[in-house]
């Protein structure tokens, strides 16, 4: 990785530098929670938008996706929010940058679409391919947010 994009990688969350292993680790806690956090709530209100505005707007209407697929609505499950969960934890630490969490969105999405796409039939090629696109840009932007956060978060703490 190159040295400029040190402060902006997950290196700055603490660990890989000569001032990192002098910091307390309460500041490491801190900033890498706060990038967590940053990354649960950018996926979660650009996922709304995507869900609730963009996707109906390009043709694709996931409660009626849902429904397709499993014969009834969507259930809305309190469980359901372990996928953001898990997808927070990939944004924050499996992603150096934007590109790099781009490609992570792209690979997650592609293949939950794919899949989809194979075993269910109301899953169409046309969800798919938009929801893998809207994965590819929502882990970008997530990536950039969260690119754009880390450094700010040394000066505070």
């Amino acid at each position: 990785m190159p040295e400029d994009t040190l402060e902006t990688g997950l290196s700055s969350l603490g660990g890989h530098s000569p001032q990192a292993a002098r910091e307390p680790v309460w500041k490491k806690a801190v900033r890498t929670l706060a990038v967590y956090v940053a990354s649960l709530v950018t996926l979660l209100v650009l996922d709304i938008v995507w869900m609730k505005g963009i996707a109906p707007a390009l043709g694709v209407d996931y409660f009626a996706v849902i429904q397709a697929v499993q014969g009834s609505d969507a259930a809305g499950r309190p469980i359901g929010l372990i996928a953001y969960l898990i997808m927070g934890y990939a944004a924050t630490f499996l992603a150096y940058n934007w590109a790099e969490s781009m490609r992570l969105g792209f690979a997650i999405y592609g293949i939950f679409d794919f899949t989809s796409t194979y075993m269910y039939h109301g899953w169409t090629i046309k969800v798919a391919v938009l929801d893998t696109l809207w994965g590819t840009i929502l882990f970008a932007l997530t990536g950039l947010v969260l690119q754009l956060l880390r450094p700010r978060l040394h000066r505070i703490l």
